[in-house]
């Protein structure tokens, strides 16, 4: 009832659960039946990329990876494909990966920004994504991706430099944030749909909407998400407990 026009097939959800792009049959757009999932559709090709790339030599990784993520946008760029999994996978937002695989390498140097500097990008950034809401720019990857990028490199600087406090509430919305994204769709659709049934207005709505998809997501991590990964990591260390000592 809360997603009336959902419509479901099983090449489409053995797809989504495979992380496959697909055309969703309820819109045509290439959504897995979990629609925020389409990110996870270019993280589980950046993963596989990743694992490959460890074969190789250390200073041979971030090229390659580069080479082949820039020749699959151009190619994107050259050749009009029709195939979900192509189209998919040449947009640029995939040169994001790249950017964080760079980024990181400087963070691993200790080569950061200086604090002024970073402050700077921090500020470009937030005015960057100010502006595109208020002059009505595209919002995509061509917009926002160098806009986030500026806004990881001020972040790291000001972390760098001390500005950044541990606070309990944005960590815990940070070990959240995975199960957040996955679970506040439902919530903010029950609430969406009880505001307009009562009357409530649209900024209310809003906020009962931003507020629930939030405590969800949290509640979801604490119930299902943590104990998973406990549970792993008690794994892992028992096997490997067990590893030593059959040394």
């Amino acid at each position: 009832g809360l997603f009336p026009n959902l419509v479901m097939t099983l090449e489409h959800v053995l797809a989504s659960l495979f992380f496959v792009p697909a055309r969703s049959p309820s819109s045509g757009e290439i959504w897995p039946v979990l629609v925020q999932g389409w990110t996870l559709n270019f993280e589980m090709l950046f993963y596989a990329v990743f694992a490959g790339s460890l074969f190789m030599p250390r200073n041979w990784r971030l090229p390659v990876v580069s080479g082949l993520f820039l020749a699959l946008v151009i190619a994107g760029r050259v050749v009009a494909f029709d195939d979900a999994v192509m189209l998919t996978y040449t947009r640029p937002v995939i040169l994001e990966f790249v950017a964080g695989m760079i980024i990181g390498e400087f963070w691993l140097k200790g080569r950061v920004p200086p604090l002024a500097v970073g402050s700077a990008l921090f500020a470009c950034s937030l005015g960057g994504f100010a502006l595109i809401g208020v002059l009505g720019l595209p919002f995509d990857e061509l917009t926002t991706g160098p806009l986030a990028v500026l806004l990881v490199i001020g972040v790291l600087s000001l972390e760098a430099n001390g500005c950044v406090r541990a606070l309990s509430l944005p960590g815990l919305l940070g070990d959240a944030s995975y199960s957040i994204y996955l679970w506040h769709t439902f919530a903010i659709s029950v609430v969406a749909k009880a505001g307009l049934a009562i009357g409530l207005g649209a900024p209310a709505t809003m906020f009962a909407a931003v507020l629930s998809g939030t405590l969800i997501g949290i509640a979801a991590y604490m119930m299902l998400e943590r104990p998973l990964l406990r549970r792993g990591r008690a794994r892992r260390v028992t096997a490997g407990l067990a590893g030593r000592a059959a040394e």
